[in-house]
């Protein structure tokens, strides 16, 4: 379940922007459930850095996927991987 609708979620986002490529997803765990990371990559309107970077989370949950997408430019990503680490890593669900 969880990796055929991040799939087809990353594939539906593909459709509507050709310059979206994606990684293979990578198995993680958030607020201690199974979750998938997909680094996605494409570009934006920003003239003086027009590349983006994406980092797609996604979760099962018993309401549906649950999605949370951390964006940064190239340039910045040494800068801000800690703060979207810690962002993840604080994350947690009701049961």
């Amino acid at each position: 379940k969880l990796e055929e609708s991040t799939k087809e979620f990353v594939d539906g986002m593909q459709k509507s922007d050709t310059n979206l490529k994606a990684e293979k997803s990578q198995s993680v765990t958030i607020g201690g459930k199974p979750a998938l990371r997909t680094k996605i990559t494409t570009k934006t309107s920003v003239q003086a850095e027009p590349g983006q970077v994406v980092y797609l989370y996604s979760v099962v949950r018993p309401e549906g996927l649950w999605y949370i997408a951390q964006a940064e430019q190239p340039s910045k990503q040494g800068e801000l991987e800690p703060v979207f680490k810690q962002m993840i890593d604080t994350l947690q669900f009701p049961n």
